[in-house]
């Protein structure tokens, strides 16, 4: 009777065993799926800001050297009494600049996002800070305000007293110095602060199955724009200095 039950159990639990059996390999494919998936989405993420970061950069770098640096200079020189250079810039209108706005990019997908928030949401703060850094147009609103209510009628200006002369060009030289603290605050926190943590994110342990090699490519040109750009960048202390400056230092 005992011989006889072996088979009976034999036959019972088998199919029982190769059920659990695939259903376990199921499980196991799915949850290798969702785990490429997921670091996929990470990786995505991850070049998406990188890529941004690199197009802001640039964009604000070229800006800093072709046009702000030049007309502060030039503003400095006319303040000293360079007359030529003032009837020049005012013959070409060449007071009124920065006529085209931030640049807009795309919005990450939220799960993507939530997935890099969920490892470190440090570099989620920080990318939507640049972003706002970048985005945030005040300065260059008001300047193109006041270059229209001040300096694009050549012969309204010149009929000013040389005292208002001066206030408006230490005006517009004010507005161009703001810009060009903007400027110094987006690439600093780029170099010194975001492109380190995506490649420390990155170069983390839960990539190692997968390439990163794009994403490490595309931080290396962002930070070889601080070699072709260094004139325009500020040193790694430019927060302490920035902190420390003014009101504040005095305090």
């Amino acid at each position: 009777m005992a011989d006889d039950s072996i088979p009976f159990i034999t036959s019972l639990w088998l199919p029982l065993l190769a059920t659990a059996g695939a259903s376990f390999t199921v499980l196991a494919a799915q949850a290798l799926n969702q785990f490429r998936k997921e670091h996929r989405q990470r990786l995505y993420a991850v070049g998406y800001m990188a890529d941004v970061l690199y197009k802001l950069v640039q964009s604000e770098l070229i800006l800093q050297r072709h046009t702000i640096g030049p007309h502060i200079e030039a503003t400095k020189r006319i303040l000293a009494g360079d007359h030529d250079l003032l009837e020049l810039t005012l013959n070409t209108d060449e007071f009124d600049i920065l006529g085209a706005g931030p640049l807009t990019f795309m919005k990450l997908p939220e799960d993507h996002k939530l997935l890099v928030g969920y490892d470190n949401i440090q570099i989620l703060q920080a990318f939507d800070a640049l972003l706002y850094f970048h985005a945030d147009d005040t300065n260059r609103l008001a300047l193109r305000d006041f270059v229209q209510g001040n300096l694009k009628s050549k012969m309204q200006f010149l009929e000013l007293s040389e005292d208002h002369q001066a206030d408006v060009l230490n005006t517009y030289w004010d507005y161009l110095r703001s810009l060009e603290h903007e400027g110094e605050r987006l690439t600093a926190f780029a170099f010194y602060i975001i492109v380190p943590m995506l490649r420390t994110y990155i170069g983390s342990k839960r990539f190692f199955l997968f390439n990163t090699r794009s994403i490490s490519d595309t931080l290396d040109k962002v930070q070889s724009l601080h070699g072709q750009y260094e004139d325009f960048v500020p040193g790694p202390e430019f927060f302490q200095k920035t902190r420390d400056a003014g009101i504040q230092g005095a305090l």
